[in-house]
């Protein structure tokens, strides 16, 4: 965690509500893309190299 931003600050807590929503995100995605993806007979997935869950979805 960064030392300059105080506990109580507004960034403290846009900074914590942004690392919950990333974990909800990437959870929703590792449990229901891969079968959505094999669903849809999808053969290949363009992701961003920064999305948690996207290589692992499209290397299943």
């Amino acid at each position: 965690m960064r030392k300059d931003i105080r506990h109580d600050s507004f960034w403290y807590y846009l900074s914590s509500a942004t690392g919950h929503l990333n974990l909800l995100t990437t959870t929703t995605v590792l449990q229901h893309a891969p079968k959505v993806v094999q669903k849809a007979g999808i053969g290949a997935l363009l992701v961003d190299q920064l999305s948690p869950a996207g290589g692992t979805v499209a290397d299943y």
